[in-house]
């Protein structure tokens, strides 16, 4: 299937859009990284060979005040450089960092909500916009943020 405008992250393809149904107003997003291979972290080499691949469930940011769950099928595939010390690895994903459960943008738009209200507040307000967040996740995200700067 094609890509859905809304979504605005060029490296996913999506495979079906569900949107939620009774109690919930989500919107799940099944989908996968489009690039048919992964490029090793160690020695740089692009790999087709797939070792196995998981399901990923990553928040981002709503649509229409709804919250957007991209349900992303991770791949892992070998190396195929027998001098590399890496023989397994996951393929990339540039719209989240390490193991998040948001995307990247998501975490901006936190923190820039958090930048002007308290966390409780920011919890409230973030979720009548379709963003389910902890104040517990916002202190983190803010610690994590700080250690960057």
């Amino acid at each position: 299937m094609s890509n859905f405008d809304f979504l605005e992250i060029p490296e996913l393809t999506v495979d079906r859009v569900v949107p939620g149904e009774g109690t919930t107003d989500d919107i799940d997003v099944d989908c996968r990284i489009a690039d048919e291979g992964g490029r090793c972290p160690i020695c740089h080499r692009v790999s087709t060979r797939v070792h196995s691949e998981y399901l990923r469930v990553i928040q981002d940011v709503p649509v229409s005040g709804r919250t957007v769950w991209l349900h992303l099928r991770v791949r892992k595939f070998f190396c195929t450089n027998d001098a590399c010390q890496l023989k397994i690895f996951r393929e990339p994903l540039a719209f989240v960092t390490g193991s998040s459960r948001r995307t990247d943008r998501l975490n901006e738009t936190i923190l820039h909500m958090v930048s002007h209200l308290s966390a409780n507040s920011s919890v409230k307000v973030l979720h009548e916009f379709g963003i389910q967040v902890h104040k517990s996740s916002i202190c983190n995200l803010l610690t994590a943020n700080r250690a960057k700067s």
